[in-house]
């Protein structure tokens, strides 16, 4: 969310889990400030402990960071679901 808790486009939030990386922008192909992924697990992987890590970051090509990582805890994939709406609030 941008500043005063409105929905943002254009913010760049690096992902990643185990070795895989990727990077979207708010907005890009989905709703107004929203974004979203599949992380395409392996069946045995969706009921291991598995961490997200998220950032927001300078850009897709600059992965420079523009927020402290959070860490998204994921115990069993298949009994916990999807997540969704986790927001990014600004603060200075």
């Amino acid at each position: 969310m941008g500043e005063g808790g409105a929905k943002t486009n254009g913010v760049p939030v690096h992902m990643w889990f185990y070795d895989n990386h990727d990077c979207k922008v708010s907005g890009q192909g989905e709703p107004l400030g929203e974004w979203g992924f599949n992380p395409l697990l392996d069946q045995a992987l969706k009921t291991t402990h598995i961490e997200f890590y998220l950032q927001v970051v300078d850009n897709c090509a600059n992965l420079a960071p523009r927020s402290e990582v959070l860490t998204v805890v994921f115990d069993n994939a298949c009994t916990a679901g999807q997540f969704t709406n986790i927001t990014f609030r600004y603060s200075r």
